[in-house]
């Protein structure tokens, strides 16, 4: 078997166990969509998690036997991969301010803070940009008879017979969202792990920054093929990490606290009592009893011995904050 036989049977095996993981992942959200640990953990971005990780994979292993087939490939995997780690940022920015809003002083409009529409409008924007990118770039492949996923000893040809777009486009914003991901990270590292998740996003960003490196040095015209095989099949295992721990931290981990009581999870994670996180999220609507006895004493929390207050107005039942 050669290097590059190795490297391609790699790969697939990576695909497949990726691509069997994240489904899993999207049973365990399926199973636990009204489970208080996992509207708590915001449970619209890890679904997006889990989604963008399934497309993909399912990119990956559409191969490169055809043109359709390879366009397949090169927009489901830049697709999915970029989108994913637009929705790891947005997750964590949002995780970020519910955090500041709950620990800061004096009255807020506190469910404004804390909205999702911010963070899944950054999602969107970055979504369209790898899409238009891709399309742009590979759709001329097929015209003049280049595979998207093609050798790269044919790039340059590539490139001078499609319009002279270079197929590192793609790869300097596909690393931007991972630098994008790590400064959010580094920025929500003191937010509870249960409510944010800075630190697995922090080591999946970090090494989606060494993928993404080692990717675009497999592309260089002056290294030997069995040099950017190898290239590959170490950017491969880093993919393979990045999933995994992604998956296990973000999703999986949340099946120990799985049967925990809201009050319980706000009160061990966040630090505070149930009232300070509603009045923050305006989530768990159903749950009206700070609204009726909004006339109640506030609650200290955190450190500050400053009281607060949360008038009714500032509280806003939307579930798709959550």
């Amino acid at each position: 078997m050669t290097l590059k036989d190795s490297y391609e049977s790699l790969a697939e095996a990576v695909s497949i166990i990726c691509f069997t993981y994240a489904l899993l992942s999207l049973v365990v959200i399926w199973r636990g969509w009204n489970k208080h640990i996992m509207i708590l953990s915001q449970r619209s971005f890890m679904l997006g998690i889990a989604i963008t990780l399934i497309v993909a994979n399912a990119g990956s292993l559409a191969g490169c036997d055809t043109h359709i087939r390879g366009l397949f490939h090169a927009m489901f995997f830049y697709v999915g991969m970029t989108t994913y780690f637009a929705i790891l940022t947005a997750k964590e920015f949002r995780c970020y301010y519910l955090w500041k809003a709950i620990t800061t002083n004096g009255e807020t409009n506190y469910s404004s803070k804390a909205s999702t529409y911010g963070p899944w409008i950054f999602v969107g924007v970055s979504f369209l940009i790898i899409f238009l990118q891709v399309l742009i770039q590979e759709i001329p492949s097929i015209k003049y008879g280049f595979k998207p996923c093609g050798n790269s000893a044919t790039e340059s040809k590539r490139i001078s017979e499609t319009y002279n777009i270079p197929d590192t486009g793609k790869f300097y914003f596909f690393i931007a969202n991972h630098i994008f991901a790590f400064l959010m990270a580094v920025l929500a590292r003191r937010v509870p792990s249960i409510c944010g998740d800075a630190k697995t996003i922090l080591v999946v960003s970090f090494l989606g920054v060494v993928y993404v490196a080692l990717k675009m040095i497999s592309h260089r015209h002056d290294l030997t093929n069995d040099t950017k095989t190898r290239y590959r099949i170490a950017y491969t295992c880093i993919d393979l990490a990045i999933q995994v721990i992604s998956l296990t931290g973000l999703i999986f981990s949340r099946l120990v606290h799985w049967n925990m009581r809201k009050e319980d999870i706000v009160k061990v994670f966040l630090k505070t009592e149930f009232r300070q996180y509603e009045a923050a999220t305006g989530s768990w609507c159903e749950e009206v009893s700070f609204v009726k006895h909004a006339d109640d004493d506030s609650s200290k929390f955190g450190s500050s011995t400053r009281k607060r207050e949360f008038a009714p107005s500032t509280v806003t039942c939307e579930m798709s904050n959550v």
